[in-house]
């Protein structure tokens, strides 16, 4: 061959190799990657071996490769849905990686899943016993410096609910519990004294006016009017216990509290069972 029939012999087995590889992959297949150039140049190279030319095509390169004009259009939309998928996982992959840290941290969340994972296992094998081992180890987690986003800010607000419960309605109990000996005792005294001391509490306000009248009489009728003073706080007063429940308001917007059946110091509370049965409020029947 001169140098001019081998270049017209190897375009025409390239066109050949090209035509046979195209009616064989998809379009998709055959514009993208590298598997339509491998596979044109190894049925080129067969055609040259098979008509004995002695000519050897080290490389392939494709520089343009686009589709056909009549679906051109059509394939170009496929190709940008395609980007526009990547870019909806991306940013969907990113989002849900801040819903996460945002719920528990980074650092816990995935020892968190884990454990949570172990617990629903042992659920669902009927083991209760492991079950309740995994739910301890669980709460231990929860109170670990690990803990971070919407469930450190619960745990937060547990701990002060739980110091509230314990301030308030521990002290009142303390104080009753201090009661029971005096009343054991002498019952009527001890509500006697207590009657006087909410008595004297109540009259010793500024803004209560005592009138005393004569001992004897049949029936008084007066008329007159408080005080300046007594009349001043007594508008202060009822200024100040507006503001004082405005800031209540604004302070706990949940203005609730368990009952006492439903608090329990230093162990776990309410929870909610897989099947619905038993807990807070189903103790007699299991329903």
């Amino acid at each position: 061959f001169t140098p001019e029939q081998a270049d017209e012999i190897v375009k025409l087995v390239l066109e050949q190799a090209t035509v046979h590889t195209a009616a064989t992959m998809t379009l998709a297949g055959f514009i993208e990657g590298d598997e339509a150039i491998s596979e044109i140049r190894r049925r080129a190279q067969e055609s040259l071996n098979a008509n004995e030319s002695g000519i050897r095509i080290a490389t392939v390169s494709v520089t343009d490769r686009v589709p056909p004009l009549a679906v051109r259009r059509s394939v170009q939309q496929v190709q940008s849905a395609r980007e526009r998928a990547k870019i909806a996982v991306e940013v969907a992959r990113r989002e849900s990686t801040t819903i996460l840290d945002d719920a528990a941290g980074a650092g816990a969340l995935a020892g968190l899943i884990e454990l949570i994972g172990d617990y629903e296992t042992a659920l669902s094998r009927g083991d209760e016993a492991e079950a309740e081992v995994v739910l301890a180890r669980i709460g231990e987690r929860f109170e670990s410096d690990e803990i971070g986003g919407e469930a450190a800010k619960t745990m937060t607000e547990a701990r002060a609910f739980r110091y509230m419960i314990e301030s308030s309605v521990g002290s009142d109990v303390r104080r009753l519990m201090s009661l029971v000996p005096a009343y054991t005792e002498n019952p009527n005294q001890l509500v006697r004294q207590l009657w006087l001391d909410a008595y004297n509490e109540v009259l010793s306000g500024p803004e209560v006016e005592v009138i005393s009248a004569p001992p004897g009489l049949r029936g008084l009728a007066l008329r007159m009017k408080s005080s300046m003073d007594v009349s001043t706080a007594r508008r202060n007063a009822a200024s100040n216990a507006k503001k004082v429940d405005a800031m209540r308001g604004m302070a706990d917007m949940n203005n609730w509290q368990l009952g006492g059946r439903q608090i329990n110091i230093n162990r776990s509370g309410r929870r909610l069972n897989r099947d619905a049965r038993g807990g807070y409020g189903r103790e007699g029947d299991g329903e």
